[in-house]
């Protein structure tokens, strides 16, 4: 298997392969979403093993990362409808909720979020345009690195558009209700269960490190204000903040 210049040898590639093939055998053998679960995590840490023996503990993570989504690719891609319509179900009344209570939000402004944004500026409209676009894409995405791909273009985006008013460097404290803002005018219909899939099938280290990490765990301390967000912790009078006021 040929990853940019380096080549996974054929005693890996045949290792992950007679091991993903046995992992494809126990996924339709299980029926509830946990047991799936399981069976892909304990997959990954066999994969790791693998992945620190002194033969392949050279890789680079970038290598390790398209590793990971050629093997993602090749064990859940053809279970992606059935597990992923699977949790949705679980996640319905959550799904539905946080929708109509985002759809409450609408007219919340970022200076509301303590931040200040020109969007008049053509430029910056744009990018709020692409980073709500690159969120909703989220949802069509069948692999875990896919869907934290968008949440990493989507928060790059963001950084990208705050940018322009500055000459400093974005923080997490500017970040932040930039993303809370953007989620409220995507509204992604199925946000909480494509949180649930990444959290239950993506390769761990994804979602203890690096930029994937970074932008996921935003994401959820993002959903967690939304959820929790009324017009008192804004500091907005009741009736300016319903949005039929």
């Amino acid at each position: 298997m040929e990853i940019q210049s380096f080549t996974i040898s054929n005693e890996l590639l045949n290792e992950i392969h007679h091991q993903a093939a046995q992992v494809v055998d126990q996924l339709y053998d299980s029926v509830k979403i946990e047991q799936m679960s399981q069976v892909i995590c304990k997959f990954y840490q066999k994969l790791n093993e693998n992945l620190t023996v002194n033969s392949f503990s050279n890789l680079t993570d970038n290598v390790v990362n398209q590793l990971i989504r050629y093997i993602e690719t090749r064990l859940l891609g053809p279970m992606y409808n059935s597990i992923h319509d699977q949790i949705v179900n679980e996640n319905e009344q959550q799904d539905l909720s946080l929708e109509t209570h985002i759809s409450s939000l609408n007219r919340i402004k970022l200076i509301d979020l303590q931040l200040k944004v020109d969007l008049d500026n053509p430029e910056i409209g744009d990018l709020l345009e692409k980073s709500i676009s690159h969120l909703i894409e989220m949802g069509s995405k069948k692999s875990p690195l896919q869907k934290l791909d968008s949440i990493v273009n989507c928060s790059k985006t963001i950084i990208r558009m705050l940018q322009i008013d500055s000459t400093n460097h974005i923080s997490a404290d500017e970040l932040l209700p930039a993303l809370i803002y953007v989620i409220i005018k995507a509204n992604p219909a199925t946000i909480k269960s494509d949180i649930k899939f990444i959290e239950q099938f993506s390769y761990s280290n994804h979602l203890m490190s690096g930029e994937s990490g970074y932008y996921f765990t935003n994401l959820c301390c993002a959903l967690i204000f939304i959820e929790n967000l009324d017009g008192q912790s804004l500091n907005l009078p009741g009736k300016k903040f319903l949005p039929n006021n």
